[in-house]
């Protein structure tokens, strides 16, 4: 078949919605060709990746703003992107148009950026289209706001948007003509449910490629006086603060690495300082994805606090180092990860998730066979979640549904 994956972000080398649109395309391009409309922000890695490991039924075609007129180039990729976006798929859609007339696609499939948020014009071009696997139906649960605290403003805005964007047009058009809808969380679905879309799928939205999966499962000392690791953008939505007030709740011989930054660094680290924890939490920055993979094999658990988020792809790259998880109970990971691998916290009050969080710390440090027992859970379930795996599921699921409900066309 002649298919066309748009996807904003895209490389081999990265993790998140960058590695998803590169497996898509890299796995659906062994059975078929393969176009892809993406920017060109990690062009060369592409690139060369392709060099080493050509796969000549994989089609690049890159759509970028002119510098001059996008904020999100001239500020070095930190400010403006919403923009950016919009602009971005609205040029990706007549690049996409053009393709179609000359190629006469099969089907079309947005991949990213995953969200539900800037619904595609894909639908209009008459053939299948398949949107997702998506997020960004989840919200922040209210008692969570004062963790946002200068932008708890935009946040209270974004809930309200999102609460109300059933009602968009864009959104209903969209989910109307979808072929077939792939949500990574119940609140996802829910949302295009109240939107009008008829074919829905929950689909988690991450995988692993098979060599990222070691051949069995590593066995770490059973020792106490453990090391948890967290994972993320310095973001108000992630929750890093949660793991620190956590961790002031246990004793001395636990410690936390975290690997991310952001604008928010400095204030987390005069948090940890101003909670006691100051010489047990190590800030270690930014590290490439072969590094963080590295990391998370000199650790005995991984702690996922994010307020909201889709379901978090570092979740299951650190199940695959059959590592022990402590997250919170709800949107992706409540809907996909299993409970023999997680130690799922509910999402109550703050209080109560703080403690709850250093009830589960403390379990992890005084039970060396608790956390091999979860490690073996976590590997064993993210064995089951490679690419090579995921995407032919997805295709069968495409081929049963979206070709037996044909797209309107505009």
């Amino acid at each position: 078949m002649k298919i066309l994956l748009v996807g904003h972000a895209i490389s081999p080398r990265r993790g998140s919605e960058h590695g998803h649109t590169w497996n898509w395309a890299r796995v659906l391009a062994l059975s078929h060709d393969v176009w892809v409309i993406a920017n060109p922000e990690f062009r060369e890695e592409v690139e060369d990746e392709l060099r080493r490991k050509p796969q000549p039924s994989i089609h690049l075609s890159w759509v970028d703003l002119p510098r001059r007129l996008d904020w999100w180039q001239l500020s070095g990729r930190r400010r403006g992107f919403g923009l950016h976006y919009l602009v971005w798929q609205e040029m990706a859609f007549r690049r996409a148009r053009a393709m179609h007339a000359n190629i006469s696609f099969d089907y079309i499939q947005h991949v990213s950026i995953a969200t539900i948020s800037a619904p595609p014009k894909l639908w209009r071009l008459g053939v299948p289209f398949i949107w997702g696997p998506i997020g960004g139906g989840q919200t922040s649960p209210g008692s969570f706001l004062k963790y946002f605290r200068r932008e708890r403003i935009s946040e209270l805005a974004r809930t309200a948007r999102v609460r109300m964007l059933h009602f968009s047009p864009a959104l209903r058009l969209a989910a109307q003509n979808s072929a077939l809808i792939m949500a990574t969380n119940c609140e996802t679905m829910e949302l295009l449910r109240r939107a009008g879309a008829a074919n829905l799928q929950p689909f988690l939205d991450c995988g692993l490629p098979s060599e990222y999966i070691s051949a069995r499962p590593i066995v770490r000392p059973p020792t106490t006086g453990i090391t948890l690791i967290w994972v993320g953008r310095f973001l108000a939505r992630k929750g890093f603060p949660l793991a620190l007030e956590a961790l002031a709740q246990t004793d001395q011989t636990i410690r936390l690495m975290v690997v991310g930054d952001g604008g928010k660094r400095k204030e987390w680290q005069k948090l940890a300082a101003s909670l006691g924890v100051g010489d047990r939490v190590r800030f270690l920055g930014t590290l490439s994805w072969d590094r963080l993979s590295d990391a998370f094999d000199e650790v005995d658990g991984f702690l996922f606090t994010s307020i909201r988020d889709s379901a978090g792809s570092v979740v299951l790259e650190a199940m695959a180092h059959a590592l022990p998880v402590i997250a919170l109970n709800h949107q992706g990971v409540a809907a996909h990860f299993p409970d023999n691998a997680t130690i799922k916290v509910p999402v109550t009050s703050p209080g109560e998730v703080i403690a709850n969080i250093a009830a589960a710390m403390r379990q992890l440090n005084e039970s060396p066979e608790l956390r091999q027992r979860l490690g073996e859970a976590a590997w064993r379930f993210a064995s089951t979640q490679v690419w090579e795996n995921r995407i032919p599921l997805a295709w069968s699921m495409i081929n049963r549904i979206a070709f037996q409900n044909p797209t309107k066309e505009s």
